[in-house]
């Protein structure tokens, strides 16, 4: 597809999948502590988890960082694609789309899946339009 800068998307997916994987390591860290208690078996630690993350504040957190890591995704990927840059963040979001199709998760609550995939367009087309207003240039002199 012309304008498509392969090279950006895949610099702003990598970029919010790093991110994602920092959090999800800090949240363990933060809340997760039984998980590093050494008597816990395999099947504890992964009950542990469960019940982190069925906690409504925990799932509330994450929302938001998910938006923000796509909306960092999508800078990263306009401000690289300095050509089309909308056209490659559509591309950054239909494949965020599809990364969260990939590890849905039923077991989580309904109203967290509807809302991590609806916050997906809007926190790309956020960073889209702040890479826009970082690479507008005002006028040196303002006519008067």
């Amino acid at each position: 597809m012309r304008g498509v800068n392969i090279k950006a998307i895949t610099i702003g997916a990598l970029v919010t999948a790093v991110l994602i994987l920092l959090i999800a390591i800090g949240f363990l860290f933060w809340h997760g502590s039984a998980l590093f208690a050494e008597e816990l078996s395999d099947d504890e630690s992964s009950a542990v988890i469960a019940a982190l993350f069925q906690r409504t504040d925990v799932l509330v957190v994450t929302t938001l960082l998910g938006a923000a890591t796509n909306t960092i995704g999508a800078y990263v990927t306009a401000r690289i694609a300095r050509n089309a840059p909308m056209l490659n963040v559509v591309v950054y979001a239909a494949l965020s789309v599809a990364a969260g199709v990939l590890f849905f998760d039923a077991d989580l609550p309904v109203w967290f899946n509807v809302l991590s995939f609806a916050v997906i367009v809007p926190a790309a087309y956020a960073g889209a339009r702040l890479a826009d207003r970082k690479t507008s240039v005002a006028p040196a002199v303002m006519p008067q």
